[in-house]
């Protein structure tokens, strides 16, 4: 069981990529204290902020790996349309 002791909420999840999930953060096993079979951590509203911002700063490069670039398809339409023009020409 994780548990996230806020200032005003306590936060509990079984695993700890639910937990993520509810609090949109990206906390690791390494931040909590084990207590008994539980794992406990207490965050301030500035901590809960820097996790979520490792949450954003990790999906970064994900979405800069995946994004599409289409100055190929405009390259591609252009010599498409020489081609067709030449074509005309010639023909």
């Amino acid at each position: 069981m994780y548990i996230v002791i806020l200032e005003e909420d306590i936060v509990v999840a079984n695993t700890l990529s639910k937990l993520n999930k509810k609090l949109g953060s990206k906390l690791e096993e390494q931040e909590f204290k084990k207590v008994g079979n539980n794992r406990i951590v207490k965050l301030t509203e500035k901590d809960l902020d820097f996790v979520q911002d490792k949450k954003r700063l990790a999906t970064i490069p994900i979405k800069n790996l995946y994004s599409k670039d289409k100055t190929h398809k405009l390259i591609l339409y252009a010599i498409l349309f020489f081609n067709f023009i030449t074509f005309i020409r010639i023909g």
